[in-house]
């Protein structure tokens, strides 16, 4: 258990992905604590209610690519760390009641669309299953078909036989009537019809079509 979870660690860093979260996440943060690092963002993106949709925009949007990539439980993770990057906003500003919004704000927003992402791919899931059990069920139902197709042809090719037998008892004219029927109705290239004869107990050719007699 120990191995598969350093593999699939070791799977995770080497995931370029993983580093698109971990860049997303590093320009969130410069963008949640300018002053910290002695940039003032220009303009109305530095003021008011249009700035802090920008700084909480740049939290969420790497939560949400990290629930795309890394489904749920990388979404989960990726709200954590941004929950983490705000906490420390709450002891610098003492301004605890609008950090808790923010971050409300942020679990809120990722949540709904790590959760619908994830709805996303079970619907994909549920449908591939479904179109692949329709599948199925529509080559059975062909086979079905073929069968029942192929014991009408039968079933037609005794029945005609039995109109030969009750018209005539010339053993010859029934045998070469009944090849012509069977041969036509099943499609066949070439029909032969064999005999055990009672003396030598051996099979004897009485009647063919498509080679040579």
């Amino acid at each position: 258990m120990r191995t598969v979870r350093v593999r699939d660690l070791r799977a995770t860093l080497l995931n370029f992905r993983f580093w698109v979260v971990v860049l997303m996440f590093a320009i969130g943060s410069f963008v949640y604590y300018p002053g910290l690092l002695g940039v003032s963002p220009p303009g109305v993106v530095g003021t008011g209610l249009v700035r802090h949709t920008l700084e909480l925009v740049f939290l969420v949007l790497p939560v949400a690519y990290a629930g795309y990539v890394f489904r749920v439980g990388g979404g989960t993770i990726s709200l954590a760390v941004a929950v983490a990057i705000m906490l420390p906003q709450a002891l610098i500003t003492r301004q605890l009641t609008e950090v808790l919004l923010q971050m409300g704000g942020v679990v809120l927003v990722g949540g709904m669309v790590n959760f619908w992402f994830e709805s996303y791919r079970r619907e994909q899931t549920h449908r591939q299953v479904a179109m692949q059990s329709l599948e199925a069920t529509k080559q059975q139902l062909q086979e079905s078909l073929a069968l029942a197709d192929r014991n009408a042809e039968r079933l037609e090719a005794i029945n005609r036989v039995s109109e030969i037998v009750s018209q005539t008892l010339e053993l010859s004219e029934v045998l070469s009537a009944a090849v012509d029927t069977v041969r036509n109705l099943l499609k066949l290239d070439v029909a032969l019809i064999f005999l055990v004869d009672e003396r030598t107990q051996e099979l004897e050719l009485r009647a063919c079509r498509g080679v040579s007699s």
